[in-house]
């Protein structure tokens, strides 16, 4: 048996065939940033309301926290600082990561002298799909 000849001009490569695909897509928009700020306080005295200086932020939705910081910090210790002579002022995220804790604790008497703190909370916030 002889082998058959083929023609090149049936070994042409087919064209692809087109199909419509439904390709699922989520668009996130907004401002790339979101931040807040604010003055936060106790009342100045021998046993402030430390809770008064306590605050929970959470960032808009499809945002997520980038910084929890207290700025302008000024506590009634003999330095002013709000980490010295039982005071302690912190800054964090929460643990799902959308917002911040802030908190001041500090001494209380009923004696001696007059306690409180004072300072500016402020978080940053990214949008999500960043």
């Amino acid at each position: 048996m002889r082998p058959r000849r083929v023609r090149w001009s049936r070994l042409r490569a087919r064209e692809p065939s087109e199909r419509a695909v439904v390709v699922p897509l989520q668009v996130t928009t907004g401002m790339p940033t979101f931040s807040k700020h604010e003055p936060i306080a106790t009342e100045t005295g021998r046993s402030p309301d430390y809770g008064r200086a306590s605050a929970d932020w959470t960032c808009p939705a499809g945002y997520v926290v980038e910084q929890c910081e207290p700025q302008l910090a000024s506590c009634l210790s003999s330095t002013g600082s709000c980490n010295a002579e039982g005071y302690r002022l912190t800054a964090e995220a929460t643990a799902d990561g959308r917002g911040c804790a802030f908190r001041c604790t500090g001494p209380s008497s009923t004696i001696w002298g007059d306690h409180g703190c004072a300072y500016t909370a402020a978080m940053v916030c990214w949008l999500g799909c960043r």
